[in-house]
């Protein structure tokens, strides 16, 4: 399931051109503020250290500020997870199993949840680069935290919108998400936002 959570890229500078590295924080705080909800279909691909792909994942995503996200891939990889501001929950149809968190901060450093989050204190969680080039604008995000779950984050936007997720992680392996179709600003049915658990389905509480 956590496989399946993670979201990465390998970074392409070929013909990049430089953004100012002490404005960086501030231009990707103010993209990030400017989308207060987002509808959207995804394709993750995940790569394993020499490039190639072994995973492929379709699905949609819904996101509102404050803390609201839903997660749901598509069959064959079947995953729905939801945050409604209090819990996060991560729901597996394969092994018919729900495990509950309660949301927090550090949740929200996370790579999708982070765009549903607050955005200000980037500066704080992040060590936070920017370029640009043919592409759009990305802006690489490197925890400050030793217990990051990834080790590179890179959020690209094309005409000013979230466009691509992408992460590396400790073991060299690469996520990469791309937003196809999207809706920004527009409103959502608050039942994207809450979970229920199916009949005969185990919950387990992690807090």
């Amino acid at each position: 399931m956590l496989q399946a959570s993670r979201f990465v890229l390998l970074l392409l500078l070929i013909n990049a051109s430089s953004l100012a590295a002490d404005s960086a924080e501030q231009q990707l705080t103010a993209l990030l503020s400017a989308s207060n909800t987002l509808q959207a279909n995804f394709l993750q691909y995940t790569l394993d250290s020499s490039g190639a792909n072994i995973q492929e994942i379709k699905g949609k995503i819904w996101l509102q500020r404050p803390h609201l996200f839903r997660w749901h891939a598509e069959p064959p990889f079947e995953q729905i997870i939801v945050a409604d501001g209090e819990l996060l929950w991560f729901y597996d149809p394969d092994l018919e199993q729900v495990i509950v968190q309660k949301y927090s901060a550090d949740m929200a450093k996370t790579p999708v949840v982070l765009l549903s989050g607050a955005v200000e204190s980037l500066a704080s969680s992040f060590d936070v680069h920017a370029y640009a080039d043919e592409r759009g604008s990305h802006f690489v995000l490197e925890p400050l935290a030793g217990d990051s779950l990834f080790e590179v984050l890179t959020l690209s936007f094309q005409d000013e919108r979230i466009s691509e997720i992408s992460i590396e992680d400790s073991l060299d392996q690469k996520t990469r998400i791309q937003f196809q179709d999207s809706v920004f600003n527009q409103p959502i049915d608050a039942q994207h936002f809450r979970f229920t658990v199916p009949a005969g389905v185990d919950v387990i509480r992690d807090y």
